[in-house]
């Protein structure tokens, strides 16, 4: 028989091995989960950049449009 592959480790090693994947694991679980938080507000402040500069360039126009209303009227 071949035994070259084959590794012995006490019980206990196996049982304290098995531990750590899971709390390897569960610790990964919550990195994963905070990170999609983050994604999650990242896109939540992105949606509201976005409507801060539409409503800036709304505001823009708006003062275009009496700036050229003040204009016509000096002009008359």
């Amino acid at each position: 028989m071949d035994n070259e592959g084959t590794v012995f480790i006490k019980l206990d090693d196996y049982k304290d091995i098995v531990e750590i994947v899971g709390l390897a694991r569960e610790q990964l679980a919550k990195a994963k989960a905070v990170l999609e938080k983050i994604e999650s507000l990242k896109q939540q402040e992105n949606s509201q950049i976005e409507s801060w500069q539409i409503s800036l360039v709304e505001i823009e126009k708006r003062m275009e449009d009496i700036d050229k209303k003040l204009a016509e009227t000096e002009s008359k």
